[in-house]
């Protein structure tokens, strides 16, 4: 007995896959260029990733010579340095670190409106409460300097209400009572003086706090007469 195998036939009925296979046939290209896309995304996301790695550390090393530079007073090569620091790095760990030192040396020479434009753009810039604090403290103390006295009591308010706990915040009650005596409010400059005696009696800003207050008592009016009777 003869058995008679199945004959083949290439043009019958196809298994179950086969529309998926026709519509992989067909979308080939799109597929590959799918894959092409995502798998370029991953190398550009590598080399931009490994991009900002490296601009960090030449930030690292711009703020180290510059560090350098303005121990040897080199100050005019030290701010250059900063500034090439900021040109590619606005908002790192590594910018708010420049603005810091940009800052101090302006202050140092005597720059305050300068120094004040560098902490108003950094302060912009920070998101970090600590270098939020620095700015904000920088900013009203350059008002201060430029006699912009409503301005530094302002700074110098919005500084105590935001970081009323910061290591700086006795300077600033000092800042505060200045300001506000540059203003004509001997009142508001007293009560700023004797916040930072009260709080901080053992401040090094004491003495002098102290010794303003007696000046802003000898500029309050002095009480009605008692009426007769």
């Amino acid at each position: 007995m003869t058995m008679t195998l199945p004959t083949y036939r290439p043009n019958g009925p196809r298994s179950e896959d086969a529309p998926v296979v026709r519509w992989v046939r067909k979308h080939l290209a799109q597929l590959a260029l799918a894959v092409g896309v995502g798998v370029l995304g991953g190398v550009l996301l590598f080399f931009i990733v490994l991009n900002r790695e490296r601009l960090a550390e030449r930030a690292a090393d711009q703020l180290s010579m510059a560090r350098g530079q303005a121990g040897a007073r080199k100050v005019k090569e030290a701010l250059q340095t900063l500034d090439a620091i900021l040109e590619t790095n606005r908002s790192s760990p590594a910018a708010m670190q420049a603005y810091v030192m940009k800052g101090e040396l302006l202050l140092a020479d005597n720059k305050a409106k300068e120094a004040e434009a560098v902490y108003v753009q950094a302060l912009a810039q920070a998101t970090e409460p600590a270098y939020r604090a620095l700015f904000l403290s920088g900013q009203a103390y350059c008002a201060a300097g430029l006699e912009k006295w409503e301005e530094a009591a302002a700074l110098n308010r919005q500084f105590l209400k935001e970081f009323p706990e910061h290591f700086l915040a006795p300077r600033v009650y000092m800042d505060l009572g200045r300001a506000e005596m540059g203003a004509g409010r001997w009142e508001d400059a007293q009560r700023a003086f004797e916040k930072l005696v009260t709080l901080y009696p053992k401040s090094v800003w004491v003495a002098d706090a102290q010794a303003l207050l007696a000046e802003t008592r000898s500029h309050r009016p002095a009480p009605p007469p008692a009426a007769r009777p």
